[in-house]
């Protein structure tokens, strides 16, 4: 029952913060775990596009949203065949650097501000700008 009830709260207001910057959460998934007094934690990462359908609120009345989630590379992998049986195809870290550009985007949009990337020292880099 706790954990129903949190995981509905967070999936309202992580919605809430993606309608905000035009974009809609259409679902996600949460993972928790329990302590040895069954304390309920939340232990791992939410509402990214890695973990979560995002979708951009297309401008166009009659087209669907924009996918701006991994499913982008499963949508590829489909188109070549692959449904998850047999060998993996070869994804072209292309496919890779353009998901990375999206998520990028849609980090930028619900901050509301660019972030700058730094290949040079990303540790150094996130330490420094962690609390921003």
């Amino acid at each position: 029952q706790e954990i129903q009830e949190l995981a509905l709260y967070l999936y309202q207001e992580g919605s809430k913060v993606f309608a905000q910057s035009g974009y809609i959460m259409a679902d996600t998934k949460y993972e928790f775990g329990k302590d040895k007094n069954g304390k309920i934690y939340l232990i791992d990462e939410i509402h990214t596009p890695d973990c979560s359908r995002v979708w951009r609120v297309n401008q166009s009345k009659n087209s669907p949203p924009i996918m701006c989630d991994k499913e982008i590379i499963r949508k590829e992998l489909l188109d070549v065949g692959f449904s998850g049986l047999g060998p993996i195809p070869q994804t072209p870290f292309s496919s890779f650097l353009n998901l990375s550009r999206i998520y990028l985007k849609v980090a930028e949009d619900l901050i509301g501000k660019p972030i700058e990337v730094s290949d040079k020292d990303p540790l150094r880099y996130f330490l420094k700008n962690k609390n921003q």
